[in-house]
């Protein structure tokens, strides 16, 4: 049976823009009318994730919390694009996350 790891490295090309990015990290959650954002929280405090938040759509936070978790997203490596965070519980999760929401078909 293939590792989390081995299964994102045989579902995406590594000659790819985008390649996957999985992190075991603390993260802001903030949830409110524009939708659901994640930040990383060694990167933001809890001010300025909602500052970041809130550029989308005023003063709109429902709710804000820090989870702990294994953070999902594609990224280009030396480029600023990127997917959005999404956090799961096991690194399984976030591989399967990235594989069914990314990866070819082919």
């Amino acid at each position: 049976m293939k590792t989390p790891r081995e299964l994102l490295a045989a579902s995406f090309d590594p000659k790819a823009h985008m390649q996957p990015e999985v992190c075991y990290e603390s993260w802001w959650v903030l949830d409110g009318l524009p939708g659901t954002y994640v930040y990383p929280a060694q990167h933001f405090t809890e001010d300025q994730a909602r500052f970041a938040y809130n550029i989308h759509d005023r003063d709109d936070v429902a709710e804000c919390e820090m989870v702990t978790g294994f953070g999902a997203r594609l990224s280009a490596p030396g480029y600023l694009d990127c997917t959005d965070w999404a956090v799961f519980d096991t690194m399984k999760e976030a591989a399967e996350y990235l594989i069914d929401t990314y990866a070819d078909d082919d």
